[in-house]
């Protein structure tokens, strides 16, 4: 067996649903490419089609039922904001512009995913759908976000919102 803190660790690093499957990695769009896990796992386990878990499958229906102009998705370590996806130009043009926006008011810098993950809603809302996308990626430290980061994390991302809106505005 595992050591009682090897299970914690492992319990606290968990990014998946209860199934084992990161929903980050569950989406069509470059789903073949994740070759690292093939089972259940606390992170990166794509499922076993695109799709396959009920969230995902929700959030795509509630994206294909309304007409969005731009998609956001908040994550929780990095400090970056991650705009690409794919060789759609014009659309990973738009998100990058998008990006600027959001991160001339919140200070997180600006990052081409160049290819390195798949098979997230940003990477199938860029590159099913052509529509601008982001991932703004808001913790310094380890997942989950710590309680002394709350409020700098606030302060950062209040004006987020507006940004975007204005953003749109100007499209």
């Amino acid at each position: 067996g595992y050591a009682v803190s090897d299970v914690a660790k492992y319990a606290a690093e968990w990014k998946a649903n209860a199934m084992g499957i990161d929903l980050n990695r569950n989406f069509s769009s470059g789903w073949n490419k994740i070759k690292d896990r093939t089972q259940p796992s606390s992170w990166n386990y794509k499922g076993t089609e695109p799709f396959s878990a009920a969230e995902a499958a929700a959030l795509r229906d509630y994206t294909l039922k309304y007409s969005f102009d731009a998609t956001i998705s908040y994550h929780a370590l990095g400090e970056v904001i991650y705009y690409s996806y794919g060789n759609k130009k014009t659309v990973n043009k738009q998100s990058k512009s998008l990006g600027t926006a959001v991160g001339n008011v919140s200070g997180y810098i600006l990052v081409d995913s160049e290819g390195d993950s798949h098979a997230g809603y940003k990477d199938w809302a860029i590159d099913a759908l052509e529509i601008p996308s982001l991932t703004i990626e808001i913790g310094r430290e380890n997942t989950p976000l710590a309680e002394r980061e709350i409020y700098s994390t606030f302060v950062r991302n209040i004006r987020v919102l507006p940004a975007i809106a204005r953003w749109l505005q100007m499209q």
